[in-house]
């Protein structure tokens, strides 16, 4: 898997999270 799947991976996860810390 490259760098830049990682990385969208990663900033996907890190959305989420914010998204559920704002409910």
């Amino acid at each position: 898997e490259d760098l830049l799947a990682q990385l969208r991976g990663v900033k996907k996860q890190l959305k989420e999270a914010e998204e559920e810390q704002y409910k």
